[in-house]
């Protein structure tokens, strides 16, 4: 009797397929769902968006080691050489340079400086020393316990195309540095929420850190007023005669000047007004920032009214009684039919409003 092997004898269970692999159906379903969840997880995490973040973090610790350093160098030494004025130091190096040579930057296409200002930039060999030779001027070296720093932080991009860069001036004994932040999280915000926009500073697309946020006046002309007794200043314009006003600089917010106003209640007048001629009629500039607090023990408030509506766009009615610096935001004016615009501080209740201003920051409409 012939028996027969279970192993040699070569049979199928119901459903089962011979071979073990996938089907190219199969294997391309798989290929697109990965394709998905790698999509899905790019768009969560945003590697873009974190090295972003990553370079602005680099920004900030280093300028706020700058700072530190220069505040140290300072109380060391009062009569420590921090840089010549109306000049922007920037922390590119010009390579057409060697040794201990400077330029003005001519062949980097920075935007023309405010008259009287000019660029310095420093050799690609010498612009990271901490004696006074490298891109800010100042002798770190000398503080009496040792420089902190061992070289001069630069910009992570240290780029002009994408204008990240350092940028450091100084006004009598006071300073200002100033960077370009570029990540969501750190950067400018349309609502005004970056940290451009909070540091205080008269460049709310730029972060600025210093004993003087009003030192550098902004190449682009974004800026044409960062406080009342800076560049711009005598373009204001009374529009109406104020019971009071007056410069005062016991309560500036920043700078050494803000004004002192109270409302006036006149008949047919609708309050005091502040504004300035167009510095350019074919390049119309608007109020943006205004800080502002309630005189002692005073409340305020403001409003506009008009009979060209376009002087109010944007223009939010404000009051209160609170004593600290407040920055209100605001555009008007936006007509160019006269070519000037204007702050209206208008109070039509029974009491005048009193409060002072200070820091106005002025842009151009494009």
């Amino acid at each position: 009797m012939t028996r027969f092997s279970r192993k040699n004898t070569p049979h199928l269970l119901c459903g089962q397929r011979k071979g073990a692999g996938f089907t190219l159906i199969e294997l391309l379903v798989v290929i697109a769902i990965l394709a998905i969840l790698a999509t899905v997880i790019v768009v969560i995490i945003n590697p873009g968006e974190l090295l972003k973040q990553s370079r602005d973090s680099t920004r900030l610790s280093d300028l706020a080691t700058i700072n530190k350093t220069l505040g140290l160098l300072l109380v060391d030494q009062s009569n420590i050489y921090l840089g010549e004025q109306q000049v922007y130091y920037v922390s590119i190096p010009d390579p057409a340079l060697s040794g201990s040579a400077t330029s003005t930057c001519s062949t980097f296409g920075f935007p023309t400086p405010p008259s009287g200002w000019r660029y310095e930039c420093h050799s690609p060999d010498f612009f990271q020393k901490v004696d006074g030779t490298g891109w800010i001027p100042v002798n770190l070296t000398s503080l009496s316990t040792g420089s902190i720093l061992s070289r001069l932080p630069k910009d992570p991009s240290n780029a002009t195309s994408s204008g990240t860069y350092y940028v450091y001036s100084v006004k009598n004994n006071e300073w200002e540095i100033d960077a370009r932040m570029e990540s969501t999280k750190y950067g400018y915000r349309t609502d005004l929420t970056g940290k451009p926009s909070l540091d205080r500073g008269n460049n709310e697309y730029l972060y600025e850190t210093g004993s003087n946020l009003t030192v550098i006046l902004d190449p682009e002309n974004r800026v044409v007023d960062g406080d009342m007794e800076a560049a711009g200043v005598s373009g204001w314009i009374d529009y109406s005669t104020p019971i009071l006003k007056e410069k005062v600089t016991t309560t500036a917010n920043s700078g050494s000047q803000s004004l002192h106003l109270l409302t006036d209640l006149g008949a047919g007048n609708e309050g005091t007004y502040y504004g300035f001629t167009a510095f350019n009629p074919t390049s119309r500039r608007v109020f943006r920032q205004v800080y502002y607090k309630a005189a002692p023990g005073k409340t305020f408030g403001w409003t506009c009214i008009c009979s060209n509506t376009s002087c109010c766009w944007e223009f939010t009615d404000v009051s209160g009684t609170q004593t600290g610096w407040t920055k209100k935001i605001l555009e008007h004016d936006t007509s160019a039919i006269l070519n000037v615009y204007a702050v209206y501080f208008s109070q039509p209740g029974s009491v005048p409003s009193e409060f002072y201003i200070d820091d106005v920051i002025v842009r151009p409409m494009y």
